[in-house]
């Protein structure tokens, strides 16, 4: 037996998916499985936002060479 595993992009109607896929000839069966562990909070990503905040503020920009034309570019984002 061979399986496919098919990670589906949030939103993605599953159950019409399910369905669909149920009707393919040579498919034995089909299961789906939620990931309960992708789910990101707000909170952790207001979290992990003001972390990102606070490294950039503790970047030191003398130590960068700002004469390398990709490295002004990166800064400049």
């Amino acid at each position: 037996m061979t399986q496919i595993i098919v990670t589906l992009e949030p939103g993605a109607d599953s159950g019409f998916l399910q369905r669909a896929i149920d009707n393919m000839k040579g498919v034995f069966k089909t299961s789906l499985m939620v990931n309960s562990a992708d789910k990101v909070s707000e909170s952790d990503t207001n979290e992990w936002l003001e972390r990102l905040h606070q490294l950039k503020k503790d970047i030191n920009p003398e130590v960068i060479d700002m004469t390398d034309e990709r490295t002004r570019y990166l800064m400049s984002k």
